[in-house]
C-alpha cells in the first residue's frame, strides 16, 4: 500500500500543487458463498481483500469537488455542491462520486468542497467489487473531511443508493457493506435482508486465490432479466418477498407446479443459501473436506440449476479441484455472468496451482489465466 501512496501523493501534488491534507482507503472483496444474493435477500459470505482504492484530499474554501484519477490518465472532473449534481450522460467513472454526494446532501449533510485524487490497484478483473470500493472511499472521505463520523453501515447503505439512483445498477449490498466494514483474517457471513452480519475467522495459512480466466463473458441482458424472472415467479407462487422465506423442503412440495426452469433457478438459490452457511461453519472449523465439497456443489449448481455453463471457467475449476483436492475448494464467482473463479486453499499449494494452470489451462484453452493471491483485510479507513 505504501508505493501505491506515494504514487497517489505524486498524482495529487502535480494536479494540485501541494500535498493533500487526509488519505483514505477502502478495500475490494471477494465473495467465498452466496450468489447471487442482491434480488433473493439470501446470505453471502464475502471478505474485504487486500487490494484497494485509495484517495487523497485536502478541503478548499468553496462548494466545489475537484477530483483526479491515475487510473483514468489523470481524468479531471469538477462539480458544485450548492447546486443540482447531474449525471454524465456517457457512464464514466465520476458518476460513482456525483451519486454519492448527492445522497450525502439529501440526506442533509453539510459537504465541504475538496480537491481529491484517486488511485488504486485492484485488479480490473470481474467480481472484486471496485465500484463499490470507489463509493465507499468516497462516503467516508466526505463525511470525514466535513465532520461527520458516520458508521460502517452507513456509509455502506449510501453507497448501495449511489450506484442504484444514480449510475442505475440495482446492486446488491454485499460489496458496500464488507468493503465498509471488514476484518483482517475474517470473512463476512451477512444476512442481506436483515443486514446482520457475523465475522468468521479464517483460518491460518489458508489462502484465497481469485482467478480471472481471461475469457470474458458479456452478460446478455435477455439472461439476466429472465433469471431475474424466474426468481420472482417462485417468489410469487409462495407468497414472499424473496427466495430467502422459502425452504428447500418447501419448494420439493411444490416442485409441480412450478414451470421447470423455474423450479431448477429456484433450487439453485435456496441450496446455495443454504450452502453459505455451512460454508461459513466449514470454514472457521478448519474442514476443508466439507468446504470442499461445499464448493464444488455450488459450481454445479450455478452451471446446471441456473445456467451459468462456461467452458473457460469450468476447465479452470476442473485444473484447480485436481490440485488441492479435499484440502481447499473452488468454485465459479460472479452470480450473473460467471466471468472468475474463486479459491479457497492452503498457502503451500499455490504454487502448484500457478504451475498446473500455466501447464494444462494453455492447452485446453489457449489462454492464459491470471491468478491473484488475496488475504482477508480490514474495511475503509482514514490512513
Amino acid at each position: 500500500m505504501e508505493s501505491l501512496k506515494q504514487d497517489l501523493t505524486h498524482l495529487f501534488e502535480e494536479k494540485f500543487g501541494s500535498k493533500p491534507d487526509y488519505y483514505f482507503q477502502a478495500p475490494a472483496r471477494i465473495n467465498l458463498m452466496g450468489e447471487p444474493a442482491h434480488y433473493n435477500q439470501g446470505f453471502v459470505l464475502p471478505c474485504a481483500i487486500n487490494y484497494q482504492t485509495l484517495l487523497a484530499a485536502t478541503p478548499r474554501g468553496d462548494n466545489k469537488i475537484v477530483v483526479t484519477s491515475g487510473n483514468y490518465k489523470g481524468e479531471v472532473t469538477d462539480f458544485e455542491l450548492s447546486i443540482p449534481i447531474t449525471a454524465s450522460v456517457q457512464k464514466t467513472w465520476s458518476n460513482y462520486l456525483k451519486g454519492v454526494s448527492t445522497k450525502l446532501l439529501d440526506r442533509g449533510f453539510v459537504i465541504k468542497g475538496a480537491n481529491i485524487a484517486i488511485l488504486g490497484n485492484i485488479p480490473m478483473t470481474e467480481g472484486l467489487g471496485s465500484s463499490a470500493s470507489l463509493e465507499v472511499v468516497v462516503a467516508l472521505a466526505l463525511t470525514q473531511i466535513s465532520g461527520y463520523d458516520l458508521k460502517p453501515k452507513d456509509l455502506a447503505l449510501i453507497s448501495q443508493e449511489a450506484e442504484a439512483d444514480y449510475v442505475g445498477v440495482n446492486c446488491s449490498i454485499m460489496d458496500q457493506m464488507v468493503s465498509a466494514n471488514g476484518a483482517r483474517n475474517h470473512a463476512m457471513l451477512l444476512d442481506c435482508r436483515s443486514l446482520e452480519s457475523q465475522q468468521i475467522t479464517i483460518p491460518k495459512d489458508i489462502a484465497l486465490l481469485a482467478i480471472d480466466p481471461n475469457k470474458k463473458r458479456v452478460l446478455i441482458n435477455n439472461e439476466y432479466n429472465n433469471r431475474h424472472h424466474h426468481c420472482e415467479m417462485v417468489a410469487r407462487h409462495f407468497g414472499v418477498k424473496a427466495m430467502g422465506d422459502i425452504s428447500l423442503e418447501h419448494l420439493e412440495e411444490n416442485r409441480k407446479q412450478l414451470e421447470h426452469t423455474a423450479y431448477r433457478r429456484a433450487h439453485y438459490v435456496i441450496s446455495e443459501n443454504q450452502r453459505t452457511r455451512e460454508t461459513a461453519t466449514a470454514l472457521s472449523s478448519g474442514d476443508f473436506k466439507r468446504l470442499s465439497q461445499l464448493m464444488m456443489q455450488a459450481h454445479e449448481a450455478m452451471r446446471d440449476d441456473f445456467g451459468l455453463n462456461v467452458p473457460a471457467i469450468n476447465a479452470v475449476v476442473e485444473i484447480v479441484q485436481e490440485v488441492v483436492g479435499e484440502s481447499g475448494g473452488v468454485r465459479m464467482m460472479g452470480g450473473n455472468i460467471g466471468n472468475s473463479a474463486i479459491a479457497i486453499l492452503p498457502m503451500d499449494k499455490i504454487e502448484a496451482v500457478r504451475e498446473a494452470m500455466h501447464r494444462h489451462y494453455y492447452e485446453r484453452t489457449g489462454l492464459e489465466a491470471a491468478l491473484y493471491v488475496c488475504e482477508a483485510s480490514n474495511g475503509a479507513s482514514i490512513l
